[in-house]
């Protein structure tokens, strides 16, 4: 599900975050990184989810793995690989392919 690198990229990146050594530079690492990490999310989820609801269930995944990230530095002992792959497919599998909030795939794609 996730591997050790990304793993490794996220806490970097939280970390880095943390400290605010946000100059102009740094955001643009950031915003690579976060363009990265959508478009991984995107590729994965696009054939389990209609296109027109394709990017607020990426948002979603990609909110449930910052907080996972930030979950793993505050408690790591208590966060070993198959919890978090635990947390990451219920998160999939609670997406489903039903629309959101309600809303049908016909009014969302207009």
């Amino acid at each position: 599900v996730c591997s050790s690198d990304l793993i490794q990229e996220e806490r970097a990146r939280i970390l880095l975050l943390s400290e605010r050594l946000l100059g102009d530079e740094t955001q643009a690492v950031f915003s690579g990184w976060d363009a990265r990490m959508m478009l991984l999310i995107r590729n994965h989820l696009a054939p389990l989810v209609p296109h027109s609801f394709l990017e607020v269930r990426a948002d979603v995944l990609r909110s449930v793995t910052n907080g996972l990230t930030l979950s793993i530095l505050e408690n790591p002992r208590t966060w070993d690989q198959q919890r978090i792959a635990d947390v990451i497919e219920q998160v999939i599998a609670d997406l489903g392919t039903s629309s959101p909030a309600g809303k049908s795939a016909e009014r969302t794609s207009a």
